[in-house]
């Protein structure tokens, strides 16, 4: 009998790739309960977990999933007060630009999911329990359709960084690059994008991942990062070869060097032209790498990921940690501030009390300064 869940993200867009894939995967194994934030913010914080935990209960929760990589009003504080008896887990997939404030946030928890081996050490590091959790793994849609090579190389995706200035590189090196554009049902449609993908004999896979400019960040100071990506998983479901930038778990994944590397413009034309030229090397390295991603993608299913939660013992400790005022105070505005947005006066003047009543004196303090 499978297990019911609860997803809580924290607001509903247009554009909910990630949601779409996280509510598929999970729909495999568990009966998926979805909650927007951001639907709820006419209500008080209070008010918004007593909801939760009246859902929890009437729909017989066992896992509650909370968005993570963002200031919303998930802290420690609103962790602590959902209801104890399920399991708690953080899904972090974007943990770059929020790292400290996930961190922070984990402990109230009893796990973390996220994207990369890379990420999952550094949960372990301070004693949370991680697994990689993959989403753009869907092989029901990312899968070899035997559609014809028709395009040389592919660019998908949102023109950030110095994306734009790999492709047009390319192009102006002789290069046909095909790109998908807004208008094009591929930019919208996974199921169309995974068709277009088998038709590509190579991808790019841009890593570079614009850093956030939040002071409290030590990575401010830094233009980009390098991250792992979910395109390469999404390339070697469907039988196409990725050409990626480098990225910290690389190694650990593409244990071999199954995954192709390049590190310069030059360097990305010169490994394109070389498949290019030998289309026998493509596809042997084309097998050898969607081989490596369909080994990767099976020891990290939705079933291992069961599996894991399964293990989860609610019962220890929780890792202890003296939590910064600065943290407290960031989710405090912030509280505040997205019922501003969304035009709650309100819910934003009750909340400010709710939380005033219950804050130590040292963060009444800074409330105060604040008000």
């Amino acid at each position: 009998m499978k297990k019911n869940i609860l997803i809580i993200f924290k607001e509903k867009k247009e554009d909910r790739v990630f949601d779409f894939y996280l509510e598929r995967k999970f729909s495999q194994e568990f009966n998926v309960n979805i909650l927007y934030l951001n639907q709820y913010f006419y209500l008080t914080t209070k008010n918004i977990i007593k909801k939760i935990n009246e859902k929890i209960k009437l729909s017989k929760i066992n896992i509650v999933l909370f968005e993570g990589d963002h200031v919303s009003i998930i802290d420690t504080i609103f962790i602590n007060q959902i209801d104890e008896t399920v399991k708690k887990g953080l899904v972090s997939f974007d943990d770059n630009y929020y790292h400290f404030e996930n961190l922070i946030l984990s402990t109230s928890m009893d796990f973390t999911l996220v994207f990369d081996e890379y990420v999952k050490f550094q949960f372990n590091e301070i004693g949370v329990e991680s697994h990689v959790c993959l989403i753009e793994d869907d092989n029901s849609i990312f899968k070899n359709y035997n559609l014809e090579k028709k395009y040389d190389v592919l660019f998908f995706g949102r023109n950030k960084t110095d994306r734009k200035e790999i492709y047009n590189y390319l192009i102006e090196n002789n290069i046909k690059v095909k790109t998908i554009s807004k208008n094009e049902k591929a930019y919208y449609d996974s199921f169309e994008l995974a068709k277009i993908i088998n038709q590509s004999k190579i991808i790019i896979c841009p890593t570079k991942t614009e850093t956030t400019k939040r002071r409290n960040n030590p990575l401010y100071n830094f233009h980009y990062t390098y991250q792992n990506k979910g395109r390469v998983f999404m390339v070697g479901l469907s039988n196409s070869l990725a050409l990626s930038e480098p990225f910290p778990a690389q190694d650990f994944i593409f244990k071999n060097k199954e995954l192709p590397i390049f590190k310069s413009n030059e360097e990305c034309l010169k490994i394109i032209n070389k498949y290019l030229s030998n289309d026998n090397i493509l596809k042997d390295d084309t097998k050898k790498f969607a081989n490596a991603v369909k080994l990767y993608v099976e020891q990290n299913s939705i079933s291992q990921l069961k599996l894991f939660i399964e293990k989860i013992d609610k019962n220890k400790n929780k890792v202890k940690i003296k939590i910064p005022d600065w943290y407290h105070f960031l989710f405090f505005k912030k509280n505040l501030m997205l019922r501003y947005r969304y035009g709650f006066p309100k819910s934003l003047l009750f909340t400010y009390f709710d939380i005033l009543l219950n804050s130590k004196s040292k963060f009444f303090t800074l409330q105060y300064i604040y008000s």
